[in-house]
């Protein structure tokens, strides 16, 4: 523990002062001592010098001559021995040039009060002779904020803590060090006198009043007058804060000016004063560029001539140097005054030139560590003005000049050398350049790790704070293992001196917490995020109690931090409770300052908005959302720099949710709001905006997709590429994720528009970057790597590559099932997609067993997680008893499959009627199922009941956005017109083929790649309708438009179309067989069979059924042109094959066996061969009377 004695020197006459100085200092003491400093007062209290052998004022001076600060305080007189202590104070500083850092204070003079002559004198020898000049003030306030901003310099100056005038802040019109009020800022003379400061809060203070009344007339917030007013005060509350913080700033610089070495000029005395009451535009006028140049010009000659002279030059020399010294410290009070001149449109230029002639003066006639501290404080204002490719070169110099003095002088140059290389580190990881930042954070590092080393009490704070931002980049940067090492280091020196130290040091500590516990979510490891969430709110809920004006704000960011990761791991009631809790802190903190903490609130909404767009309770989502836009709309109009990016996001934000509930229009109309700001944004700094552009992009690019937009989804999809291609080569570990996205995307919308080829290639190189990433971290990257093999699997499988989709499918949920196992809440959504995913391949590839099994384990999760949540899971739920009744309708299990369509269709009637425009889509496939079950069993009428439920649905979704629900409503035609052939009822069945065949007419003409597989479709349907009703030219016509288009979609991509080409040569044959035209009906079955052997030897449990289906046509073919060897060859390959199948499903194929040994006992009937004919027809009445077929 470091003390810090103070001597107040005064007379009787400030009495009152003397007291109100000493609670300042024993308030300071107890704001320093947790950083390890007390701070003591010794007094001079003016009694009687009695004479005891030693006088008693000498004891005094030996104590100002021992304390680290003495200050001196005059108002009317100058006391004897205040001025004898000033001066024992200024002789020990001149001998030791350490302490007692020595300033004098004057009481302003009230109406009628005169300063002696005596004090004239002093005053006058102190500021001609000494140089010095004094702090005025005019009430405890100014004299306690003089004080702080002298004592926060000297505390580096000691070799303490880092300490400097940012601990200071404006706070609700307070200036606060670490929360504890040091002033009011109305009673500090420069802001209280200050005429363009009054205005703004006059012009406030009568906002606020206008707003109020107008609320009470009963006008809307949404009224354009009212709404004018409310930007108009915040725009007002903007300038306000900032004015509030540059004026702190400059009274800053004016008790550093005053407390420096360099002489006091009358210029600088005269703008001091200017400045103190509250004069800016005077500041600048006495800071004349002109006089300012001419004095300087004079200083340089007067430094020439002293070098011509050499040994008689010395005095002049030192004269000019001092001259040159204060012309810097004026400029920068310029520099400083300008950027207060708000009226003036050039101030910034007029600052930067100010700062610049500061640094070229420095730069030639001071020593080098002065220009370093130039260099720093001219990029510091350059980096806060967002002028990132100016200030690096200052940064830079700066750096190499104390890298130079730290050669011959480490211990006085080496903390400020770490500080300059954690300011480069900043810009780079500002600008992006994350490898140039790493390197400048070791240089940080290794100081830091030194100074600690040789003194742990000074400097384990700062290292702390380079292992944080060490922690910080390696996270932003995907280095997950790295970031949690430095975080762990941090939190390590963190949690030591907290235990010493808990009022210092436990903010930093949360701080530390609530990192790691960020880091935790973003690799998967929930229930150690939790764990550090949780430590960090305990410290936050215990700070906030003491102080809840401080650390209330970090308390609500610690429960929304809790908040999201119960939303991530699926607890959305605890979720919620977290944000309520947050809300009501941001709500009531927002009530109290809305200007302040508006910006929290409307963040407080938006995550609301996700919560419940996440849990599907999309009204609420979408009036929080509303919320967090108003504000933002609001906010952004008088500030668009500070709140345009959030305001973005809240236009994102409710485009998806628009996609989400089919709201299309709306949702493109947002996106491109987003898109606007993005992209001027980007333009002005693409380093920072790039990447949300990229996202704004995607986000189009998918809602596009979603309504059939195809080419504009592909244009969007390559724009958002093309930067994170660009973004991933200058920095592949932050920006390859983003990358293997991009290209997924791009993968998806190939696969959707039948660019198989163009796909996978897309797929494989998100694949290659997602297996290198999970490689290095399991944690962090698994679960997109399984979301890769996933979406592979789907394309396998869409192209008949059934044994690879298998393949892709079990690596998805190995990772999937390992995950869940160690957090089931965040993994088990995934892992049921998995099982349901595979389920659908072994459908399609007639394992009915195993895709049972796999659809009944998706159903146990989704009825479990339903169960505890019914507004998110639902939905999956209804999918899982779809997909079981798909299953149980194609295995002939209709009583089963009907049940699991009827769970289905309940949860989806009541999700429509809470949400038409989201869950009616859903709605009308559940009616289409119900309509192909029904249909499968005979039962038309309620078949033809479902169907039409299904169209009313399409048809007036296809009206309202007929991009997204066109092509739903052909397949919905064509439905009805099967069942309407079937039925025997052509006319109405030609009715619906040809609105089907219209739509996909209009859209294959539109996009052929995507539409032509169902355009192919109508024409075959429409052809088998046209042979049924004897139509056979037309047939003929129809079947040969649907060969055309198969069989250039089968040459491009064989593995997806081979086999609907194969069906398309089976219907032909058909055709011809029917018409007697029997050489091109064997042409066409032989072109079907080659086919299907191929695809049947490749796979043939899926495929073993068409080729005996083949196998039996020609067998029919050759029967009718009397080809009895080749029938019976033919008819026994359908057996062998249909025998085959109905061993391992004898329910699903013993029907098409007993049919085909009815078929041959046919054959050997009719060509005499009686035994074998009775055995046939023997072994097919037992087939069927087993299956309890008539």
């Amino acid at each position: 523990m470091k003390t810090i004695t103070v001597f107040l020197a005064s007379s009787n006459e400030l009495n009152y002062d003397r007291n109100s100085f000493q609670a300042l200092i024993a308030k300071l003491d107890d704001i320093y001592e947790p950083r390890g400093i007390r701070i003591k007062c010794r007094r001079w209290e003016d009694f009687p010098a009695y004479c005891t052998g030693e006088r008693t004022q000498d004891v005094y001076n030996k104590t100002v001559r021992s304390c680290d600060m003495c200050i001196c305080m005059f108002h009317k007189e100058a006391g004897q021995y205040t001025i004898e202590e000033f001066e024992q104070a200024l002789d020990e500083y001149r001998t030791n040039h350490s302490h007692p850092k020595t300033f004098v204070y004057i009481r302003a003079l009230v109406e009628g009060e005169v300063e002696t002559d005596e004090l004239k004198a002093f005053k006058d020898e102190l500021f001609k002779s000494i140089g010095h000049y004094w702090c005025n003030y005019a009430c405890d306030d100014s004299m306690n904020l003089h004080f702080v901003m002298q004592l926060e310099r000297l505390i580096p100056d000691m070799g303490l803590s880092a300490g400097d005038s940012s601990q200071l802040k404006v706070e609700e019109g307070n200036v606060t060090l670490q929360g504890i009020k040091i002033a009011d800022y109305t009673n500090l003379p420069f802001a209280a006198a200050n005429p363009e400061y009054c205005n703004l809060k006059e012009k406030y203070a009568q906002l606020d009043k206008d707003i109020t009344q107008l609320r009470a007339l009963g006008i809307d917030d949404t009224h354009d007058l009212l709404r004018e007013k409310v930007i108009d005060r915040q725009k007002c509350h903007e300038q306000i804060i900032n004015m509030e913080k540059q004026l702190l700033d400059m009274a800053c610089q004016v008790n550093k000016s005053i407390s420096s070495n360099s002489p006091m000029s009358e210029r600088k005395r005269l703008a001091i004063e200017m400045f103190e009451q509250g004069n800016i535009k005077g500041v600048i006028n006495v800071l004349n560029e002109e006089d300012m140049a001419s004095e300087a010009k004079q200083a340089e000659l007067e430094i020439a001539r002293g070098r011509q002279l050499v040994e008689n030059g010395n005095d002049l020399i030192e004269k000019g140097i001092q001259t040159i010294q204060a012309q810097v410290e004026e400029y920068i009070l310029r520099a400083k005054a300008l950027m207060l001149d708000f009226d003036n449109a050039d101030r910034f230029s007029l600052a930067c030139n100010a700062y610049e002639r500061a640094v070229e003066l420095t730069r030639n006639h001071l020593s080098q560590a002065e220009l370093a501290d130039r260099l720093n404080d001219y990029y510091c204002f350059l980096h806060e003005n967002n002028q990132f490719t100016k200030c690096e070169a200052y940064v830079k110099e700066c750096v190499s000049i104390r890298a130079d003095l730290c050669r011959e002088h480490p211990e006085t140059y080496e903390p400020d050398l770490a500080g300059s290389y954690n300011n480069l580190a900043v810009l780079y990881k500002d600008t992006q350049r994350f490898q140039e930042s790493e390197a400048m954070y070791k240089l940080a590092l290794a100081v830091r790790e030194r100074l600690t080393k040789a003194n742990p009490q000074a400097y384990e704070p700062d290292l702390a704070d380079s292992y944080y931002n060490f922690g910080n980049l390696y996270r932003e940067i995907q280095r997950f293992q790295e970031s949690e090492e430095m975080y762990n280091s941090a939190l390590a020196i963190r949690e030591r001196l907290t235990k010493a130290n808990p009022q210092a040091y436990e903010p930093d500590l949360a701080d530390s917490y609530n990192s790691l516990g960020n880091l935790y979510s973003d690799t998967q490891r929930f229930q150690e995020s939790e764990e550090m969430f949780k430590l960090a709110l305990t410290i936050y809920e215990r700070l906030a109690k003491a102080n809840p004006q401080v650390y209330e704000p970090d308390l609500a960011a610690s429960y929304n931090n809790l908040a999201i990761l119960y939303s991530e791991t699926q607890r959305f009631q605890e979720s919620e409770t977290m944000y309520n809790s947050a809300l009501a802190i941001y709500e009531r903190l927002a009530k109290a300052n809305l200007q302040a903490y508006e910006p929290d609130l409307a963040a407080s909404y938006n995550n609301f908005g996700n919560l419940y767009s996440d849990t599907l309770r999309f009204n609420e989502s979408e009036e929080m959302y509303k919320l967090a836009l108003a504000i933002r709309e609001r906010l952004a109009k008088a500030n668009p720099q500070a709140y345009e990016p959030d305001l973005a996001i809240s236009y994102n934000n409710l485009a998806a949710l628009y996609s989400d509930t089919q709201r299309f229009q709306e949702s493109e109309e947002m996106y491109k709001s987003a898109i606007a700001i993005r992209e001027r944004l980007t333009k002005a700094n693409p380093q920072a905006y790039e990447p949300d552009l990229a996202a704004s992009y995607n986000n189009l690019a998918i809602l596009y997709s979603d309504t059939q937009r195809l080419q504009e989804s592909e244009a969007m999809y390559k724009s958002a590429l093309a930067i994170y291609e660009r973004l991933a080569k200058a920095n592949p570990q932050a920006y390859e994720p983003d990358l293997a996205r991009s290209y997924n995307n791009l993968a998806a919308l190939y696969k959707d528009t039948q660019r198989f080829q163009e796909s996978e290639e897309m797929y494989k190189l998100a694949l290659a970057i997602r297996e290198r990433l999970a490689k290095a971290n399991p944690q962090a990257y698994e679960p997109d790597l399984a979301q890769s093999y996933n979406n592979l699997a789907i394309l396998y499988k869409n192209t008949q590559r059934f044994q690879e989709s298998e393949e892709m499918y079990k690596l998805a949920i190995a990772i999937r099932e390992r995950l869940t196992k160690a957090n089931p809440q965040a993994y088990e959504p995934a892992l049921a997609g998995s099982y349901y995913n595979l389920g659908n391949l072994y459908h399609a590839t007639q394992r009915f067993q195993e895709s049972e099994s796999m659809h009944k384990s998706a159903l146990a999760i989704y009825e479990r997680l339903a169960k505890a949540n019914p507004l998110a899971y639902e939905p999956d739920l209804a999918d899982s008893y779809y997909n079981l009744g798909y299953l149980y309708g194609d295995t002939q299990r209709f009583q089963e499959s009907e049940a699991m369509y009827k769970s289905a269709l309940a949860i989806r009637e009541r999700l429509a009627k809470a949400n038409p425009q989201a869950y009616e889509p859903d709605l009308a496939v559940s009616y289409n199922n119900f309509g192909n079950l029904y249909y499968a069993t005979q039962r038309f009428q309620e078949s033809e009941a479902m169907y039409k439920s299904a169209l009313a649905i399409y048809e007036r979704l296809a009206k309202a956005n007929p991009q997204a629900y066109e092509l739903d409503l052909a397949d919905s035609y064509y439905n009805l017109a099967n069942l309407y052939s079937d039925t025997q009822r052509f006319q109405e069945s030609e009715a619906m083929y040809k609105s089907a065949l219209a739509i996909r007419e209009r859209l294959a003409k539109a996009n052929p790649q995507a539409y032509e597989p169902a355009l192919a479709d109508s024409y075959n349907n429409l052809a088998i309708l046209y042979k049924n009703t004897q139509w056979f030219q037309e047939s003929e016509e129809m079947h040969k438009s649907a060969i055309a288009i198969r069989e250039r979609l089968a040459k491009a991509n064989p593995q997806a179309y081979e086999s609907v080409l194969a069906d398309s040569y089976n219907n032909l044959a058909n055709l011809y067989s029917d018409t007697q035209r029997f050489q091109e009906s064997e042409e066409m079955y032989k072109s079907a069979l080659a086919i299907r052997e191929r695809l049947a030897k490749a796979n043939p449990q899926s495929y073993g059924p068409a080729l005996a289906a083949s196998y039996n046509n020609l067998a029919i073919m050759y029967y009718s042109t009397e080809r009895i060897q080749e029938c019976e060859e033919m008819f026994k390959l359908a057996i062998a094959i249909r025998k085959h199948l109905a061993e391992d499903d004898p329910q699903l194929y013993g029907s098409d066996l007993a049919q085909a040994y009815s078929n041959l006992a046919i054959l050997y009937n009719a060509t005499h061969r009686y035994a074998e004919s009775e055995e046939m027809a023997n072994t097919a009445a037992a087939i069927r009377e087993r299956l309890g077929i008539e």
